[in-house]
């Protein structure tokens, strides 16, 4: 039983899913931040709902009447210009975010695509 113990008290994974933690306390180390909108999330989406509590998220939207490549990123720019250029964006990989011109403004400005 003593080794059981010892084994479960020494595990990392253990203690990080336990609700009594048996590892010493640790000085808190900060997290560098790089720049404010450096990450983005980009999708098309149709009809939002409201969040429960009534919550909301902050979202640009634009009318469009065809989804593309070019569309995709005539839009980016025009955030860009009021937040500035970010590091890196994730994308759910729609068309609209593979095509040739969205990847090729995306190389240009040194942006990076997930």
């Amino acid at each position: 039983m003593a080794d059981t113990e010892r084994i479960v008290r020494t595990c990392e994974g253990c203690q990080y899913y336990t609700w009594q933690t048996h590892l010493l306390a640790q000085a808190l180390q900060t997290i560098p931040i790089t720049w404010s909108f450096a990450v983005w999330g980009l999708n098309l989406v149709g009809a939002l709902k409201k969040a429960p509590g009534g919550y909301m998220k902050w979202i640009e939207a634009r009318p469009i009447m065809t989804i593309g490549s070019e569309q995709a990123m005539e839009f980016f720019l025009d955030i860009i210009h009021c937040f500035g250029v970010p590091n890196s964006i994730i994308t759910d990989n729609g068309t609209q975010f593979t095509g040739k011109k969205f990847l090729k403004f995306c190389n240009d400005n040194h942006i990076r695509v997930n």
